[in-house]
C-alpha cells in the first residue's frame, strides 16, 4: 500500500510474454462449498440439476478451488511445478521483516488494467504510467523473473488494476494490493490493485491541475506508486526495508529510481524455490 505519492525518474523499460490465468470461487456455506465442488467437477449434485454436465475436473481439485487453497495431500491432476528463479540468501534483504502472502506459478504474469472510472482527462497518462511502473521490476531482473505481459479482459488476467472510490488503508491511502484468488496453497491465481480516485484526485491530480507537477512528473509519480503495488503484488505483503526501497510504506515524495537490491533480493527469495 501506499499512502502518499512518490517520484520516479527512470522507468522506462519493456519485455512481452505470454501466459493464462485461473479463476475460482470461494462459498461460504458447507453446503455451498459441496455443490460448488461438485459443479466445477461437472457432476449432479444430489438434489440439484448440474450447472457443467460433462466437466473434466476432479472433485479433489473442485473442492480446493472452493476454498481457493489446497491442503498438501489433496489428490487430482497433478499441477506443474512453480518455476524456480533467482538464488535464496542473496544479500542486501528484508525477509526477516515481511510477510509473504504467496507466489505466482510462473512469468511473465497477464496484467489486465481498467480505467473505467479514472479521470477521463487523465485515463491516457495513467495507462502510460501504470504500465511503465509494472514493467520497472523486470529491467532489474533475471531469467524472466517480474516479466509481465498486458492482456484487454480481467477474465484471463493475474492481475488487475482498477479504479475505485476508496480502498482499505486509511483516508490518505492512494492505492492497495490484494491476492483474491489462490490456485493451490502458497500459489496466487489473482491478485487485485485498487487505486484510489479521490485521494489520487485531492494530491496528485489536483498538483498536476494547477501546475505543481509537470507532465513527466505526473507520470513519473503513478509509475511510482504502480511499482510499489506491484511489489505487493509479487507476493510481498508487508512493508520494510530502507526508506530507498520500493517496499517501504512511503511517506511524502522521495526520488526512486527503480528496486533497490534489498527489494530485488527479496523477491529472489520469495521465488528460490518451488
Amino acid at each position: 500500500m501506499v499512502r502518499t505519492a512518490v517520484d520516479v525518474r527512470t522507468l522506462r523499460r519493456r519485455n512481452d510474454a505470454r501466459v493464462a490465468g485461473l479463476a475460482h470461487g470461494n462459498p461460504g456455506s458447507h453446503r455451498a462449498y459441496r455443490d460448488f465442488a461438485y459443479r466445477m467437477a461437472g457432476r449432479i449434485v444430489p438434489g440439484r440439476p448440474s450447472r457443467r454436465p460433462g466437466g473434466s475436473v476432479s472433485i479433489a481439485v473442485a473442492a480446493c478451488l472452493a476454498v481457493a487453497s489446497c491442503e498438501d495431500g489433496a489428490t487430482g491432476p497433478a499441477a506443474s511445478p512453480a518455476v524456480i528463479y533467482g538464488v535464496c540468501g542473496l544479500q542486501p534483504n528484508y525477509v526477516s521483516s515481511v510477510q509473504f502472502a504467496g507466489r505466482f506459478r510462473q512469468f511473465p504474469v497477464s496484467v489486465f488494467i481498467d480505467l473505467g472510472t479514472a479521470a477521463p482527462d487523465l485515463q491516457g497518462t495513467y495507462l502510460i504510467a501504470l504500465q511503465q511502473g509494472f514493467r520497472v521490476w523486470q529491467s532489474e531482473t533475471e531469467s524472466g523473473l517480474a516479466a509481465v505481459e498486458f492482456v484487454g479482459s480481467a477474465d484471463h488476467a493475474h492481475i488487475v488494476a482498477e479504479f475505485v472510490s476508496g480502498i482499505p488503508g486509511g483516508p490518505i491511502a492512494l492505492a492497495a494490493s490484494r491476492p483474491t484468488e489462490f490456485e493451490s496453497s502458497g500459489i496466487i491465481a489473482k491478485t487485485v490493485i485498487e487505486f484510489s480516485t479521490t485521494n489520487l484526485g485531492i494530491g496528485l491530480e489536483t498538483r498536476f491541475r494547477i501546475g505543481a507537477l509537470s507532465q513527466l512528473e505526473f507520470t513519473d509519480a503513478v509509475a511510482s506508486i504502480a511499482a510499489h503495488e506491484f511489489g505487493h503484488s509479487m507476493g510481498i505483503q508487508t512493508h520494510a526495508g530502507e526508506n530507498a526501497d520500493f517496499l517501504m510504506s512511503a511517506i511524502g515524495f522521495e526520488a526512486h529510481t527503480g528496486p533497490t537490491l534489498g527489494d530485488l533480493n527479496t523477491l529472489r527469495h520469495n521465488y528460490c524455490r518451488a
